[in-house]
């Protein structure tokens, strides 16, 4: 899925090395310099302090004695000796949203306003495949009142609304999905007798009018784009779901 945007975090990682690996690299060192990783389709800058050296090495498990996070894909010897804890990209997405944005302006974006406060407990459906995207939403929405139930893509979100005797009040939806993207998933919700009148919202990156339209069409009640702004996107919701 391609993406405008990087998210930066940063990430103390323990790696060792020699001092004189160090001061060896010392005069090269960028004080600027991040790694991208794709965290779960997400692109992830990682902020590091140098890049040492490029060498191919032996993964080597962690044994069973204590439990190892599952971003720690196991571990290698370097050729001093030392042992190098080695990091699972793929697995980083759990240490992200704390990280993502800063706490503080966190704590600001998601503060709601007077007008996005919840009279009753509404129920909104998260459809996104970023692991990313759904926690901030779901952490956004959640310290804003309302109840969330997440989903990976639109198969999963179908049988959620066709198995669950849940009342959902609001969809908020990917375009971009595997197995049953956003827009399949909007015409099998106005298609089905019981949720043909459930607000369905599109949150993606695709800014163009043509996927807007498509939206319009299939009757999505609004179509927003990321990265998003907290505040816009909580009152449009607390409109939504008002009525």
């Amino acid at each position: 899925m391609a993406r405008s945007q990087y998210s930066t975090i940063f990430i103390n990682t323990i790696t060792s090395y020699t001092q004189k690996d160090l001061i060896s690299t010392s005069t090269s060192i960028n004080p600027n310099l991040g790694i991208v990783l794709d965290v779960e389709g997400e692109p992830i800058v990682v902020a590091v302090n140098a890049l040492i050296a490029e060498k191919e090495l032996v993964l080597k498990p962690f044994d069973k004695t204590i439990p190892i996070p599952a971003y720690l894909a196991g571990c290698t010897v370097l050729g001093t000796g030392e042992v190098v804890p080695v990091l699972s990209p793929s697995h980083l997405g759990v240490l992200i949203a704390p990280f993502q944005g800063g706490m503080e302006r966190e704590k600001e974006f998601f503060q709601p306003s007077t007008t996005s406060q919840v009279d009753a407990v509404s129920t909104i459906l998260i459809v996104d495949d970023s692991i990313a995207v759904r926690r901030l939403l779901s952490r956004m929405l959640t310290q804003s009142g309302y109840q969330v139930v997440e989903c990976r893509d639109g198969k999963e979100a179908l049988e959620k609304l066709n198995q669950s005797v849940q009342q959902y009040d609001l969809v908020i939806s990917d375009i971009e999905m595997p197995r049953m993207d956003g827009f399949a998933l909007l015409k099998e919700i106005r298609a089905n007798e019981h949720w043909n009148s459930l607000p369905t919202m599109m949150l993606t990156s695709r800014e163009n009018e043509l996927h807007r339209q498509k939206a319009a069409s299939l009757g999505a009640i609004a179509y927003y784009t990321k990265p998003f702004h907290p505040a816009e996107l909580l009152n449009a919701i607390a409109l939504i779901v008002s009525h």
